[in-house]
This record gives structure tokens, C-alpha cells and sequence, in this order.
């Protein structure tokens, strides 16, 4: 049985249970496959299906090329027409399918009393990309045109959402349709050109999508390697993460996909005030984060805004005064010798430091620093008081 601190006696058990109905793809057929998660979701939802109280309705819709797409409107008691939601299942752009997801998809319906609108779009490898994007973008811009035709009203606001490969598909069509109101991503698979940390770390058959299967599935989703440069499934590629509809990462622990939202989340928060914005909304509520240490990062997103949207030598500024602002309260407490040289290192190039020599040093060792900044802000000065702190207190010389 594999162990982990981090499980609980619950999550091993359904985990395990996953594995008896997951084989390695390469065992087994793809119908075989399909077959097999199916009958695993509904053994998984079987005392839940049928539970939704309110209305669920089949319908078709017609494409650009004449091809029907099957949805499922869900429809909660006590419906908020404020928002709809377009849902895509996750399977590798492979498995799975309305079906398999019906649980999840009316519960949460239920749960937010808004109308969730699940899609089926077609599946590779019968199906290559783009066509499972296609069916997708189209089905959801037609949603978005005539949404009273959809249970909707002119002024509910339309956003898309998916698990795992359906996640990518949600944030590719916020690239691709602009009027969206807001994107649910959830575990999504984002990055295919990087092997992270939580790929390695979770590559286990216990957590189920191990690096093979993720390949497997990479594999027939496309059509070719040089469909990894197109920006609509890798989209990363896109050069703008400006104008996005508001976006909710869902982003599990032990999920070898966690670092793949932990990279698209990055483009987001380099907006303006995309940052700022989230902390606010939900104060920072981390439980590794002490309050002092909320208070603080709080007051350097405050200051220390996006690049994009400032000149370096603004950036050098703001930089140096976030710095002032933090240690006020420290410089000039350094009780030892602070001393400035130069040392010239070529015919036309001197390179300035400082010295710090503390009461009763000890000249058994002696430390050269390097500031950070990303080899483009700050300085000695912005660093002055963490240098000559740490002199103080191991009692050596740092320059």
C-alpha cells in the first residue's frame, strides 16, 4: 500500500478503488478504456444519480459544419439566472463524457442555484485537434448569442468551466472569445513543454495520471508535435493574458497537474492589479501565512505593481522606496563600521561596495553578498539593513 503523510485513510481508498478500474492505457483498447471509466464513474456516483431535484434537458446543437453537439442543460430549483455556466468534462481529450460527469456537474449546479450547461464535445483520436476545441468554441459562442434560448436572460452573465483537459479547453476559448464573463479552471493540464516538480513528485500509479498516461493522452489528442506551438491548445504561447475574464483556479495538493495551474496563474497576476485585487478579495487566507507575514506582502503587492505597465527606471524607483518604507525603522540602528570603497576591475569600470565590520567581529570568516532583484532592481542601499543585521548577529564582516 502506498504511504503518505499527506493521505487520508479515505482518499487511499478511493484512490485504490480508481486503480482497479484505470489500467495503463497501453494495455487496453481505447473503447476498452472509455468502457472502463464509465463504468468506474457511475460504480463512484451511484447513490447520488437521479438525486437532482431540477429540470435536466437533452439538446443539440447544430455547428458550422452541420454537426449535431449534445448538451445537457441543468437547471436548479430556485435558480439565480445571474450566471450560466458552460461545463467541459476531463478525460485527456479522450475519456469521459457528459455521463461520466453528470454528478458533479448538477451538484454543482444545486449548490450555486445557477444554470450549468454541460457539453459533449467530440473526443480524439477519432477526433483530433483543433475539432474538440472547435466543437467547444463554437457551441459556446452559440450559447453566448442566444442565451434565452438557454434558460438564460439578457443580462446573465455567461462563463465557461472544466476539470483537467477540459480546463484547457475553457481557458484556450477565453483567448479566442472575448465576451466571456468568467472561467473555472480545475486542475487543468496547461504546460506541455516542461516536466515540473508535481510531475515527478506524484509519477506514482496511486495519483493515477502518472507522466506515460499523460503522454498517452498528449498523443492522441494531436495530430502532430507541431501542434504543441499552437497557442490555442499550449496557451501559454499567447503573448497577452490582458482582457481574461476573472478567473477561479481550483488547484489540488497531491495532483500531479498542480504545477501546470501554478504556471498559467503567473500571467495572470502580471496584470495590473490582478494581484492587489485577489488578496484583497480574500485577504490573503492562507494558514502558512501568520498575519504579520499577510501585512507584509499585502503592502509590497500594494507598491510593487506589475512590470508591463511601468519603465524600468520606475520600477528601480518603486523598488527602492518599498524598501525605505520596510526597514525605516532600522537604518541606522548598525552599531559597527560601515565603510564605502571601490574596486576597479577594468581600465573603466569601478565597482562600489560596502563594508560591514561589527562590534567585537570575529575574523574567522568573512562574507561577500550578492543582492537580489532579478539582476535588474534594487541595490546595496535596498539591502543595507538585512546585510549589516546579518552581520551583527554572526558577528563576521560582510561586504
Amino acid at each position: 500500500m502506498y504511504k503518505d503523510s499527506r493521505f487520508n485513510n479515505e482518499s487511499i481508498a478511493y484512490t485504490q478503488f480508481l486503480r482497479t478500474g484505470f489500467p495503463p492505457p497501453f494495455d487496453i483498447t481505447i473503447k476498452g478504456m472509455r468502457d472502463r471509466t464509465e463504468a468506474l464513474h457511475k460504480k463512484i456516483n451511484e447513490k447520488l444519480i437521479g438525486t437532482f431535484k431540477g429540470i435536466e434537458e437533452e439538446k443539440n446543437i447544430k455547428i458550422n459544419n452541420n454537426t449535431e453537439i449534445p448538451i445537457t442543460i441543468y437547471t436548479p430549483i430556485n435558480v439565480n439566472k445571474d450566471k450560466l455556466v458552460i461545463f467541459f468534462h476531463g478525460g485527456g481529450w479522450t475519456l469521459n463524457s457528459r455521463k461520466t460527469h453528470q454528478t458533479i456537474v448538477n451538484m454543482l449546479a444545486d449548490a450555486t442555484k445557477s444554470i450549468w450547461i454541460s457539453v459533449e464535445y467530440r473526443l480524439s483520436p477519432e477526433y483530433k485537434f483543433p475539432i474538440w476545441l472547435d466543437d467547444a468554441c463554437e457551441v459556446t459562442q452559440q450559447i453566448l448569442t442566444n442565451k434565452i434560448n438557454y434558460g438564460a436572460n439578457e443580462n446573465t452573465k455567461i462563463g465557461v468551466a472544466g476539470d483537467s483537459a477540459g480546463a484547457l479547453i475553457s481557458a484556450s476559448i477565453c483567448h479566442t472569445i472575448k465576451n466571456l464573463d468568467f472561467q473555472i479552471l480545475i486542475s487543468g493540464q496547461f504546460d506541455f513543454f516542461h516536466k515540473f516538480p508535481s510531475r515527478q513528485e506524484f509519477n506514482n500509479p496511486i495519483f493515477i495520471i502518472s507522466i506515460d498516461v499523460l503522454d498517452w493522452f498528449i498523443s492522441n489528442a494531436l495530430r502532430n508535435e507541431d501542434d504543441k506551438n499552437d497557442s490555442r491548445f499550449s496557451i501559454l504561447l499567447n503573448k497577452s493574458f490582458n482582457s481574461l475574464p476573472t478567473c477561479l483556479f481550483i488547484v489540488a495538493e497531491l495532483d500531479p497537474l498542480r504545477d501546470d495551474s501554478y504556471r498559467v496563474i503567473h500571467p495572470f497576476f502580471s496584470n495590473p492589479g490582478i494581484f492587489i485585487k485577489s488578496c484583497q478579495q480574500f485577504k490573503c487566507k492562507d494558514p502558512r501565512l501568520s498575519d504579520e507575514a499577510r501585512t507584509y506582502t499585502m503592502f509590497i503587492s500594494e507598491n510593487f505593481p506589475a512590470p508591463a505597465n511601468l519603465t524600468l527606471q520606475t520600477m528601480r524607483e518603486r523598488s527602492a522606496n518599498v524598501h525605505v518604507k520596510v526597514n525605516e525603522k532600522l537604518i541606522g540602528t548598525f552599531k559597527g563600521i560601515e565603510e564605502e570603497q571601490k574596486i576597479k576591475i577594468d581600465e573603466n569600470t569601478e565597482i562600489p561596495i560596502t563594508i560591514y565590520t561589527p562590534v567585537d567581529v570575529t575574523k574567522n570568516k568573512m562574507v561577500i553578498f550578492f543582492h537580489g532583484g532579478g539582476w535588474t532592481l534594487a541595490s546595496r542601499k535596498t539591502h543595507q539593513t538585512i546585510v549589516n543585521m546579518l552581520a551583527e548577529y554572526l558577528i563576521i564582516t560582510f561586504i
